[in-house]
């Protein structure tokens, strides 16, 4: 009679590769990304005219926007829009430029 349980329990539960390591994280990191969500043409509209408002009038402004697989929200007040680039540039230490497209929500403080 034999006993081998214990190489087989170790082999079994702690032995990987380290491509298999890589190849897990990739993959749980893959699952946590997030979608983008769809805004559609009377938001951007509303976004718009937040944002001309409170160019003309130097407001403060809270931006929620989409970039690396997640949401951000930021407290600024807006340097310049560029409308052939298509991009909003903020007044703030991290984030300064932004695009339309990522943009999600506009709140005029």
């Amino acid at each position: 009679m034999s006993n081998d349980r214990g190489s087989k329990k170790w082999i079994g539960s702690t032995m990987m590769i380290p491509e298999h390591v890589k190849m897990l994280r990739e993959i749980f990191a893959e699952m946590e990304f997030r979608k983008k969500p769809i805004i559609d043409e009377q938001q951007k509209e509303e976004i718009n005219m937040k944002l001309q408002c409170a160019i003309h009038n130097d407001l403060t402004i809270e931006v929620v926007f989409f970039a690396n697989h997640d949401v951000t929200v930021v407290k600024a007040k807006i340097s310049e829009i560029n409308l052939e680039q298509k991009t909003l540039y903020l007044k703030h230490p991290t984030t300064n430029k932004l695009t339309f497209d990522a943009i999600l929500e506009v709140t005029i403080l």
